[in-house]
């Protein structure tokens, strides 16, 4: 009997107590990271060092932008990113740039139109966007991504300046699309008579990758 009535007794006990949870810390959490990503779209200047305190912020986005959707169906996805990058192209200048290429860093791997993004905050302030990369130790990142849509990306190109850092940047960016070029040339080159330009595209590094992406704009 007498175990019987410790053992009610504890239990009575836990009840009143409760179990440890962390569901109430995840539920105050991903109000932090909701209300976070509202401020940043808000505001992006005032909010943007919240924004740099946030992990996985491809995760967040992507999850904000599935719970925004009908339904949580994908056909909401990346409406986040184009609210957000609207914001930036108004009035462009030091920070709004700075802002964008931190963006495009930390999320051009899960956000596939952010190199058509940063190509335009890129074409509206060519000088000033190249002053601001400058800052980052990533810029052959960035210039070795975006120069691949050539098109898109040359016209702001044409129009950076010709000393300094700016001169260093041209040239890279010609330099890859050059070779870009050749490669392009030697696939090509390849298809249509495999036997005799075999050796052409023996050095080339993904020529998976290279035949997609000609395929992608025949």
């Amino acid at each position: 009997m007498k175990l019987s009535a410790a053992v009610t007794l504890l239990t009575l006990s836990l009840a009143q107590v409760g179990y440890p949870s962390n569901h109430g810390v995840s539920l105050r959490t991903g109000c932090q990271e909701e209300e976070a990503l509202e401020a940043f779209l808000a505001d992006p200047v005032a909010n943007f060092s919240r924004i740099r305190a946030e992990r996985d912020l491809c995760r967040k986005i992507l999850e904000a932008d599935l719970a925004a959707a009908p339904r949580g169906l994908a056909g909401g996805r990346r409406a986040y990113i184009d609210k957000l990058f609207n914001s930036l192209y108004q009035e462009v200048d030091e920070k709004k740039i700075e802002i964008a290429i931190y963006l495009f860093l930390q999320l051009y791997r899960c956000q596939g139109s952010l190199s058509e993004k940063i190509i335009k905050i890129f074409n509206l302030r060519p000088r000033l966007f190249v002053k601001e990369l400058e800052k980052t130790g990533e810029w052959r990142t960035v210039i070795g991504i975006v120069s691949q849509d050539w098109e898109a990306f040359s016209p702001g190109l044409s129009r950076l300046g010709a000393s300094g850092f700016e001169t260093d940047l041209t040239e890279y960016a010609r330099s890859l699309h050059a070779d870009s070029e050749r490669r392009m040339q030697d696939i090509e080159a390849f298809l249509h008579d495999p036997v005799t330009h075999f050796e052409r595209i023996k050095a080339t590094e993904d020529i998976c990758a290279s035949i997609g992406f000609m395929s992608g704009g025949l």
